[in-house]
């Protein structure tokens, strides 16, 4: 099956408020979630324009007041993935969960960023969550096993300075649970990031990390995928191919609404923006150096977040001769 991919942000309400986070805080309190209809107008569009994968995010979407309405329209409209991206906590209602499955939903992933509760809790800034964000990866892997859900669980993970060096338990913890498919991101300096810069790893520091890791998933039989990793950061550049998410992702349209008035109602003021994310990587959020043109990958690397070399320079990179 050829895949054409939307992802559509219905807004930043959510439950956390991650140190992390892109949005920010001030912005994800102000603004409330976009109002059904223009979602289920989107997504009318979307499969008439012969996309066939959508996912939704926040935000936290579970949070939607009408998430289950939206999920049926993605698949009356023949989606044939359905994929939520969430902090899961709300997994934790077993029967919430089924509605989910039950309107349409049929691809999940779960961001969690640490198997220790002190850390997790600490970075959510919220008291509980690693527990309900369990209790919830538990339900999903039992609908999994059931045969309920037929794609893998997804866990999506941040690294930051206080998971970094335990990357390979959370990996032990996890798929012990029966968890097969990782995502591990980095950091994105921006939004909260900017105010708790101290969770920044710089990647020179991930240099063994990665070699660790990488290691254990033919042990395990797992899938790893890094996100904003350059080529030149892996021990091994060969290595990259097979664990860069550049590089393995589908190209995504993200579609981007915002409802600036904080209300959820029709006559809401709503900022539509529509791109394609590798695109705009490419074009706006990373850079690269001029001695990037003489490495070998130059043309499948997107280069480094821009506000990163803006905190640290390019001392620690080097084209791949």
């Amino acid at each position: 099956m050829q895949i054409k991919n939307v992802e559509i942000n219905i807004g930043k309400v959510c439950n956390n408020n991650c140190r992390f986070c892109m949005s920010g805080r001030d912005e994800a309190k102000k603004l409330g979630f976009v109002a059904k209809e223009t979602i289920i107008k989107e997504i009318t569009k979307k499969a008439n324009e012969g996309y066939n994968s959508v996912g939704f995010l926040g935000g936290e979407f579970t949070l939607h007041p009408d998430v289950l309405e939206i999920l049926a329209v993605a698949k009356k409209n023949n989606f044939e993935i359905i994929h939520i991206i969430s902090n899961g906590r709300k997994y934790q209602d077993k029967e919430f969960l089924q509605e989910l499955i039950d309107a349409g939903a049929n691809r999940f992933s779960v961001s969690v960023h640490s198997n220790q509760e002190n850390i997790e809790d600490y970075l959510t800034q919220r008291k509980g969550s690693y527990n309900e964000k369990l209790k919830g990866i538990l339900n999903l892997l039992d609908y999994y096993k059931q045969g309920i859900i037929r794609n893998s669980i997804s866990l999506n993970l941040v690294i930051n300075k206080l998971n970094y060096q335990n990357l390979d338990q959370f990996i032990l913890f996890f798929s012990r649970l029966g968890i097969k498919n990782f995502r591990f991101n980095y950091m994105w300096p921006e939004g909260n990031v900017l105010m708790n810069k101290k969770l920044i790893v710089r990647y020179y520091d991930l240099f063994n990390i990665i070699k660790k890791i990488i290691s254990l998933t033919d042990k395990l039989k797992i899938d790893l995928v890094f996100e904003g990793i350059p080529h030149c950061v892996f021990p091994d550049f060969s290595e990259s191919f097979k664990f860069s998410g550049e590089l393995r992702d589908y190209p995504t349209t993200v579609l981007s609404l915002t409802n600036y008035d904080g209300t959820e109602n029709n006559n809401s003021e709503i900022l539509r923006r529509e791109f394609n994310w590798q695109k705009r990587k490419l074009s706006s959020l990373k850079v690269k150096n001029e001695f990037c043109q003489d490495c070998k990958l130059n043309n499948l690397c997107e280069g480094v977040w821009h506000t990163y070399i803006d905190l640290f320079g390019w001392q620690e990179f080097k084209p791949i001769k």
